[in-house]
């Protein structure tokens, strides 16, 4: 089954979508990365998820990449632009995640997503 977006939803509108049903997992997925291994951002290719419909369930593929590691030189050592590497510098790894969503095409849209009280400040989500 294929997905026929509403009239007038962008891909962006399909990304933010995406990341506000999963906002939890991802930012648990983020909070671990950094823990891990430093700053870094999510990475995640929207062929996982851009073609089903709104709320279906859908398994989906992301990696953390942090500052200096393999996958990092893999991409060059650079971030997706001067903006990705600005943001990679100074956000707050507790209460921010950084995504990469990759197209088809391979441009990469970023996005800077606050999961602020989601968490109760040890990475825990509150019960």
């Amino acid at each position: 089954m294929v997905y026929i977006p509403e009239k007038g939803e962008s891909r962006r509108d399909r990304h933010g979508a995406f990341i506000e049903a999963n906002i939890r997992a991802l930012a648990q997925a983020a909070i671990d990365g950094h823990r891990k291994h430093g700053r870094g951002m999510l990475l995640l290719d929207d062929s996982d998820f851009i073609d089903k419909p709104r709320g279906q369930l859908t398994l989906y593929r992301c990696v953390f990449v942090a500052e200096g590691s393999d996958a990092f030189k893999a991409m060059g050592s650079k971030w997706p632009g001067d903006k990705e590497a600005g943001w990679v510098a100074d956000y707050d790894p507790e209460s921010t995640m950084l995504l990469g969503i990759t197209r088809k095409d391979g441009s990469v849209s970023s996005y800077r997503v606050d999961f602020g009280r989601l968490f109760d400040g040890k990475g825990k989500q509150p019960s």
